[in-house]
């Protein structure tokens, strides 16, 4: 279910795609850690190892249902670690020293708009629910989507990959323009955000307690 774990882990999988980050790929997700949970339940520990794993995964997993059902998935939008960022960070972990992982490449660049049109739907679902993000972040994230759709931006010199080889420089280069079309649609979409977005960051002590969990792995005491 996500691509983009399969490459920052250096597993098999589809490495010329995306995550889906509409509202359907998010229960998608849920609904196999409810599945993984229930296994945990009959899961039997034959050391002190897997009992540690086992622990670990129900208070991971655990979590990460709490987050969802809390609606916290569908309103990632921030400056540093949201969706509009993962597309793109995600290709600095890519091989590009064969005309397989070329093509691998050029592939994930031609998905960037759906997945960057999936981003919305949830956006767009969570503002409904009365989740909306803050405006300087909003006004941080359309920066960084006009400076990718840019002539000069990182899409720009994608085709440099290719060195010698005609045919995958073409290649690469036309998904490059659609990389950078997803950008450019995303970057309308977030300047149409900034109208109704908060002046404050709506965190409150509940998503703080839940994201402090999910960063340090741990209650604190707040």
């Amino acid at each position: 279910l996500s691509p983009l774990d399969a490459t920052h882990l250096g597993l098999p999988g589809r490495h010329d795609d995306y995550d889906d980050f509409s509202p359907a790929g998010w229960e998608a997700l849920s609904r196999l850690r409810r599945e993984t949970l229930a296994a945990l339940d009959t899961a039997v520990a034959v050391d002190d190892v897997d009992a540690v794993t086992v622990e670990a995964m129900r208070e991971r997993l655990g979590l990460a249902e709490e987050v969802y059902a809390a609606g916290l998935d569908l309103a990632q939008l921030n400056n540093l670690a949201s969706p509009l960022q993962a597309v793109r960070d995600v290709l600095d972990l890519m091989p590009t020293d064969t005309p397989e992982d070329l093509a691998t490449f050029a592939g994930r660049l031609q998905r960037i708009p759906r997945a960057l049109a999936q981003w919305e739907e949830s956006l767009a679902v969570a503002a409904s629910q009365g989740r909306r993000p803050a405006r300087r972040q909003v006004q941080a994230c359309l920066e960084q989507a006009r400076e990718l759709a840019d002539d000069d931006g990182y899409f720009a010199t994608v085709g440099d990959l290719a060195g010698a080889d005609d045919h995958a420089r073409h290649r690469l280069e036309e998904a490059a323009a659609q990389a950078r079309r997803g950008y450019a649609e995303a970057a309308e979409r977030l300047a149409a955000r900034l109208a109704d977005s908060p002046d404050h960051d709506p965190v409150g002590r509940e998503i703080y307690e839940l994201c402090s969990r999910q960063f340090l792995g741990a209650r604190i005491d707040l």
